[in-house]
């Protein structure tokens, strides 16, 4: 993950959830979903294994030490990922930019990589998507009616 300015107290808009996807290449009307489907307002949820997903983008604790390699501790990325929703969005557009391009078990699934996002876990990766799915929808909708969609 390359720089992103960081901001304390900073909400998760629409505007940078987008402005994420664009920059990490994946769908905005997806990264959207997952933003709400996750809530989109808890700061720390403990899970039953015992990690805990942070921020926004309900981002699991394991990919915490993901930005070690250029120098940022997973304190501080925890930091983020509680006090800056923009933030928290672009980890999100991020992660889920690595699920759809990893060759999932050879899976060409594009839903299956998305769910991946949540859990690789067959039965749980079916279950995301079922509310991944519609909420996709609806969001496509939105930015359909609400954003220029230029196709190149």
């Amino acid at each position: 993950m390359d720089y992103y300015p960081v901001q304390d107290s900073r909400p998760a808009t629409v505007q940078c959830a987008v402005d994420s996807a664009v920059r990490r290449n994946v769908p905005a009307n997806v990264l959207l979903a997952i933003l709400e489907w996750e809530n989109g307002h808890k700061k720390v949820l403990q899970n039953p294994n015992g990690t805990v997903d942070i921020g926004q983008g309900g981002i699991n604790s394991i990919h915490l030490k993901e930005l070690h390699h250029i120098g940022v501790s997973a304190n501080v990325v925890a930091y983020f990922l509680k006090n800056d929703g923009c933030y928290s969005a672009d980890f999100s557009a991020y992660l889920l930019q690595k699920r759809l391009t990893e060759a999932r078990n050879g899976n060409p699934d594009f839903w299956t990589r998305v769910a991946s996002y949540h859990s690789k876990t067959p039965s749980l990766n079916v279950a995301y998507q079922q509310n991944i799915r519609p909420l996709a929808s609806k969001w496509a909708g939105y930015l359909a009616r609400n954003y220029t969609v230029k196709d190149y």
